[in-house]
């Protein structure tokens, strides 16, 4: 269930116990499709398509792709979002021109806005405009301050910037909706995020390997189950 949320954004199977520790955790974002998910599924699909065909035709094929996740994903907010935004930063690239995130954040938001005004009110929509906000514009901001500053550089070696830049901007939203914040996110993140690629991309395999082959999976089931549970373990420990 677990690693159907991470690599899916399935959230269905999950238990109330542990959907609740993941809330209590701060790490409910690690089984809700993310921008994450489509930019490593779009780098692998580029790295591949660029040993079969040109750039030009391996970008419009890696964007098909992102496209293609996003609607298995379920098209939720910040799946759309990345979508959007990765298709514009492929296509910048291919074009040769600068890709400004704040510019390309607002621009994504538009074309969603323009689609589905009524997005506006959705709560998904503003947590991960919010989230994207705060990776995109303050956690540079705050890198570039923390390198002047010669005791705190082992920070940047590390999620806490980013985390506390997303939660900064989302903790607003948060308090104004549900009435409370937890900043215990804050380190439960530091522990949880660094085995979430790795459960996506091993669990990714092993779907893929099922759909080929059914024993295949069975194959790489042992890996992902341990860093699954893992993962569980961790959550459990802060929720």
């Amino acid at each position: 269930s677990l690693v159907a949320g991470v690599v899916l954004g399935w959230k269905g199977s999950l238990s109330k116990s542990f959907n609740q520790e993941l809330i209590n955790s701060g790490t409910i974002h690690i089984v809700v499709a993310s921008g994450y998910n489509v930019m490593v599924v779009a780098s692998f699909g580029m790295g591949v398509f660029l040993y079969l065909v040109k750039r030009r035709w391996a970008t419009m094929l890696s964007i098909l792709l992102m496209v293609m996740y996003g609607i298995l994903a379920g098209g939720e907010a910040p799946v759309v979002r990345a979508v959007i935004m990765g298709g514009l930063v492929f296509i910048g690239q291919v074009a040769g021109r600068g890709t400004g995130s704040g510019w390309m954040l607002f621009l994504a938001a538009s074309v969603m806005l323009i689609f589905e005004p009524l997005l506006v009110e959705s709560l998904s929509f503003q947590l991960t405009m919010a989230a994207s906000f705060g990776l995109m514009v303050v956690s540079p901001v705050i890198e570039r301050w923390l390198m002047n500053q010669e005791r705190l550089g082992i920070v940047l070696r590390t999620e806490l910037v980013p985390t506390f830049s997303t939660m900064l901007m989302t903790a607003p939203l948060i308090w104004w909706n549900f009435g409370r914040v937890s900043f215990i996110g804050l380190i439960s993140n530091l522990l949880v995020l660094p085995l979430v690629p790795m459960v996506m991309l091993s669990g990714s395999v092993m779907l893929v390997l099922g759909l080929i082959w059914l024993p295949l999976g069975y194959l790489v089931m042992p890996v992902v189950y341990a860093l699954a549970h893992m993962v569980v373990l961790l959550v459990g420990w802060f929720g």
